[in-house]
């Protein structure tokens, strides 16, 4: 059908009618034509409701004069469907841009140029946008895409994409967004270099995450990568073949009070994976894991050709139904998940946590000669194999283990551990001493102190 625009004080209004709606209407060419008019008149440009077919929409400073853009519609009632392009709507190096209400409709079509900023929605160099009230769906890249912006995504619902939500080099604020059934990961926090980031992610809902390839890198709902001081809060996660929340390098990062449900490898996942990629603090409070092949993991101390993740304090958490799950992926060892509860190899503090039903142990300190400046105080630990293990291997650093119930741990309460990293196992080691209700003792490099197993 033809497109009409009609100019008033308030707005430019965009309709798809099969012919003049009446005075004042005139024809434009396409919607990016709709696009160009409501910028170069300085006003906002409201979609009336129907779906609208279109190649790429460019919004940069050699169109529509190089004004700002607002773009709105009532929510649900309006869709933009892309018939061919490299994105749907592309937005570079415009001050200010919002857009409120569209629905963006991939049609699965493949992008042309296809690269990680393919999406529905990309935004470039964008110092102030919002994204609100939107849907984004059936996109075989990404639904929004972010870079060198900062950017507020607020209240859309993402689904059926590769990738929800990207942002590159840039502080997005994401609240209260629904994220599904997307092919890779969730919601994405990623800078080019580890530096200071500030992004806040809360109040997400997100779920049905696939793996598409590789043994983690994809299949997660909130993954920050090498980005500082990112904080990830309230969020309810769930069905995540890898992780629900996975950090790899980076720092400074708060995780607290997110619900996670269901995710195959690890619950929460803080790890150093490459020389260089280090990751230096993090808070890992208040939250509550159910249903996973393991709970919580403070992984790689600078060992092996990895970073360092360290300076890291665990507390409060609620780790249950930890299981052995089965994962035949490519390159992933071990096949089956270790089922622990809560895991660290190095500076990290674990406090305060309850982990009832991890089938493997319920909390690991240490990782062979992995292992340095431990603290495991005041947790509770119900029906687990092994309550807590700990590493004295040769070369393994300082471990203090201190008033801790354990209940049910009939392979051992507090004993030695030690992992084989080729077939991807860990065991007590055996003949090991259970020191579960000593009351005060220094063993090599181990403390143990009023700890009480039963």
């Amino acid at each position: 059908m033809p497109l009409y625009t009609k100019i008033s004080d308030a707005a430019v209004v965009l309709q798809n009618a099969s012919s003049s709606p009446g005075t004042g209407w005139t024809t434009v060419a396409n919607v990016q034509a709709a696009f160009n008019q409501s910028r170069s008149n300085g006003l906002p440009l409201f979609i009336k409701p129907g779906v609208y077919t279109t190649t790429n929409i460019l919004v940069n400073s050699s169109t529509g004069g190089g004004q700002t853009l607002s773009v709105y519609a009532i929510p649900g009632t309006v869709v933009l469907q892309l018939t061919s392009g490299s994105n749907l709507l592309t937005i570079n190096g415009i001050y200010s841009c919002r857009i409120d209400g569209i629905n963006f409709n991939g049609n699965n079509v493949n992008f042309t140029n296809l690269n990680d900023s393919s999406a529905l929605l990309s935004i470039t160099n964008a110092p102030y946008c919002e994204v609100i009230n939107c849907q984004f769906y059936n996109s075989v890249a990404c639904g929004v895409y972010i870079s060198g912006s900062s950017c507020t995504i607020r209240d859309n619902l993402v689904y059926q994409c590769s990738y929800g939500i990207w942002g590159m080099d840039a502080v997005l604020y994401v609240n209260g967004n629904r994220v599904q059934n997307c092919a890779n990961n969730g919601i994405m926090i990623w800078t080019s270099t580890v530096t200071g980031n500030g992004s806040i992610v809360s109040g997400n809902n997100i779920n049905t995450i696939q793996s598409g390839s590789g043994a983690g890198q994809n299949g997660n709902g909130i993954v920050v990568f090498r980005a500082v001081a990112v904080t990830i809060s309230s969020n309810t996660i769930s069905g995540c073949k890898y992780s629900a929340i996975r950090c790899n390098g980076g720092g400074n990062e708060i995780i607290q009070g997110n619900n996670c449900y269901g995710s195959r490898e690890m619950a929460i996942f803080i790890e150093a994976p490459n020389a260089g990629i280090d990751l230096n603090g993090a808070v890992v409070s208040g939250n509550i894991i159910d249903t996973a092949g393991n709970g919580i993991a403070v992984a790689n101390s600078g060992m092996g050709g990895q970073g360092t993740a360290k300076s890291v304090t665990i507390t409060g958490n609620r780790v249950t139904n930890i299981i052995h799950q089965t994962i035949n992926d490519p390159g992933y060892v071990p096949t089956v998940s270790l089922a622990f509860g809560i895991y660290a190899e190095g500076a990290a503090v674990i406090s305060g946590n309850i982990v009832d039903g991890a089938a493997g142990i319920g909390i690991i300190s240490g990782h062979n000669a992995s292992t340095h400046d431990l603290n495991v105080n005041g947790n509770l630990i119900l029906t687990s194999p092994i309550g807590i293990g700990y590493s004295a291997q040769s070369g393994a650093g300082q471990i203090i283990i201190s008033s801790n119930q354990i209940q049910g741990a009939a392979g051992g309460a507090i004993v030695s551990v030690v992992f084989n990293d080729s077939a991807g196992t860990v065991g007590r080691v055996a003949g090991s001493t259970d020191y579960g209700n000593h009351y005060d003792a220094q063993i090599g490099n181990i403390f143990v102190g009023n700890n009480r197993s039963y």
